[in-house]
């Protein structure tokens, strides 16, 4: 489960004008997975939800494909496995596999580990269990189909059972080079799989400001865009997965977390 620790604060809004076009190579699919409401939890659940939408958004719009296409199941008491599946298979007609389209996968809410895994479990209503590495596996079934780059986030526990430092980041047209080098600019499709917390850890929020760890990835990510804008080359995703865990490892007493990361390459 997410505990409340922790405020952040990370504002950012990327305008497409004047950015690289790359009108007809691809659209941003996005699924939002809310966990169930609960009692005090709707406002920090709502600042996932906003943050994770404008997060996309600004990638995609930076990469110049325009608005992306969302796909939601949110503050639902009673979200399904099926329903998380019937989600992924609407973004599979979708996706063309003509163009460079991206996916992304984003879940809060309430988590497990089970089997020893070290992915966690996403909690659905009823007691049911939705395991990440399920995203992952329908991903790679897709074929050819696939999208170029896959991001999937579990922003929850990996518990096994039984944002006032963060500021704005301003980018500039440049950085359009580093996400297109995150982003397109691999041989085969890739699927980057990240969770809030390692095996055996609680992740953090607040009522208000939501999730640590989404706050800690956002600001990596934006930083390292803009810390790498005039040497793009240097950018990838183990690069920022080692600044990311890095900060959570730095945080103090209860708000100190490990994320974990994990790249697959889609061979066809």
């Amino acid at each position: 489960m997410k505990k409340i620790i922790i405020l952040f604060e990370l504002l950012l809004i990327f305008s497409s004008s004047g950015y690289a076009s790359t009108t007809g190579l691809g659209k941003m699919y996005v699924c939002v997975v809310i966990g169930k409401d609960e009692n005090g939890r709707d406002k920090d659940r709502l600042s996932d939800y906003t943050a994770i939408k404008q997060f996309c958004t600004s990638v995609s719009n930076g990469l110049g494909y325009g608005s992306p296409l969302f796909f939601e199941l949110t503050m639902k008491n009673q979200i399904t496995p099926m329903q998380i599946n019937n989600l992924l298979n609407e973004v599979k007609i979708r996706v063309n596999s003509n163009q460079k389209d991206l996916f992304v996968f984003y879940f809060s809410g309430h988590g497990q580990n089970q089997k020893g895994n070290t992915l966690p479990s996403f909690e659905c209503g009823n007691q049911q269990l939705y395991h990440m590495s399920s995203i992952i596996t329908q991903i790679k079934k897709w074929g050819k189909q696939k999208p170029i780059t896959s991001l999937v986030i579990g922003d929850c526990c990996n518990q096994v059972v039984k944002n006032d430092e963060y500021g704005t980041i301003g980018l500039n047209k440049l950085a359009y080079t580093g996400l297109k080098k995150l982003f397109l600019d691999n041989a085969q499709p890739q699927i980057i799989a990240w969770t809030a917390a390692s095996k055996g850890q609680v992740s953090y929020s607040n009522y208000t400001s939501g999730s640590l760890f989404l706050g800690l990835f956002r600001n990596t990510f934006y930083t390292l865009l803009a810390d790498t804008y005039a040497t793009p080359n240097m950018i990838s995703w183990n690069l920022l997965a080692s600044k990311v865990i890095e900060s959570g490892k730095s945080r103090n007493g209860l708000e100190k977390v490990i994320p974990y990361f994990e790249k697959h390459i889609c061979y066809e």
